[in-house]
């Protein structure tokens, strides 16, 4: 509930929410493109914690 409120709430002030499925998609693919081990990791937290 809390949500929509916050939806109609930012639509009346003129913020837009995120949209977290392009976010996601735009992690995944920066994910794909790294050659570094260490930040496919980062990267994968990273995805793991907005799905969540």
């Amino acid at each position: 509930m809390a949500n929509v409120e916050q939806h109609e709430e930012s639509t009346r002030s003129g913020a837009r929410l995120p949209d977290m499925a392009r976010f996601v998609e735009f992690l995944q693919a920066g994910k794909a493109e790294t050659e570094n081990p260490k930040h496919a990791a980062m990267i994968a937290v990273l995805i793991e914690h907005s799905v969540a």
